[in-house]
């Protein structure tokens, strides 16, 4: 608890106490209207989404919304934003670190797919095909977005180009270029969100399970006889 001593030194710790706590709080229903626009964009379309179904799933009022985004486009691309950010923060250490390049693959589609168990929403959105979705955008401010964006796409599949290369190299995998296996790799992985469900009955076990799956079928494509 504050006291009444040294109140100038006081005064500035509440303020800087003060203004920490709108950033969380600011951070907060910034996050919140994201979660909201993320499930809406999944159930609806970009195209079938409008301000009132995230205002409407969220709990709140349009005003809510737009003093934190501009307009629906934004709020899109801060999804995928969101989740490439999340993905790349995920499996960069992993492709960076140590172990060979089955190990370093192997962990890096585990944590691939347990996004997609976790916030499936913002990963099927992420896929969507946001050049097309978008590709009306006028304004400076979008344009300069799908830029950064597209670059974060890139950024992450450079990170599997990164361990597959090394496991070509070093005859784990399969003889090609590394960019080229990337992409059916990534293609697999990414289509799960297409196609995953998750049930109600649905466990730690199911999605280990899975998960592991995935990870075996991503590594035999690779030539990697027993994953």
């Amino acid at each position: 608890m504050i006291g009444l001593q040294n109140v100038t030194g006081d005064r500035t710790e509440m303020t800087r106490n003060g203004d920490k706590t709108q950033v969380r709080n600011g951070d907060r229903r910034r996050n919140d209207i994201l979660n909201a626009a993320a499930q809406a964009f999944m159930e609806r379309g970009y195209g079938g989404t409008k301000i009132d179904d995230i205002a409407e799933l969220l709990g709140g009022t349009k005003g809510l919304i737009y003093h934190h985004f501009q307009n629906k486009t934004e709020l899109f691309f801060e999804v995928h934003f969101h989740a490439m950010r999340t993905n790349i923060a995920a499996i960069e250490p992993i492709a960076n670190g140590n172990g060979t390049a089955t190990e370093r693959l192997r962990e890096m589609v585990h944590l691939h797919v347990a996004s997609i168990f976790e916030r499936l929403a913002f990963q099927r959105v992420s896929i969507m095909g946001i050049e097309m979705t978008v590709s009306g955008t006028t304004t400076v401010r979008e344009r300069a977005m799908l830029d950064e964006l597209l670059k974060l796409f890139d950024a992450f599949e450079a990170l599997y180009v990164q361990v597959i290369r090394d496991g070509v190299k070093s005859g784990e995998f399969v003889r090609g270029d590394a960019r080229t296996l990337a992409k059916p790799l990534l293609g697999a992985l990414n289509w799960m969100v297409m196609w995953y469900r998750p049930r109600p009955s649905e466990g730690v076990m199911a999605q280990q399970q899975l998960t592991r799956e995935m990870s075996d079928f991503v590594l035999r494509g690779l030539g990697v006889a027993e994953p």
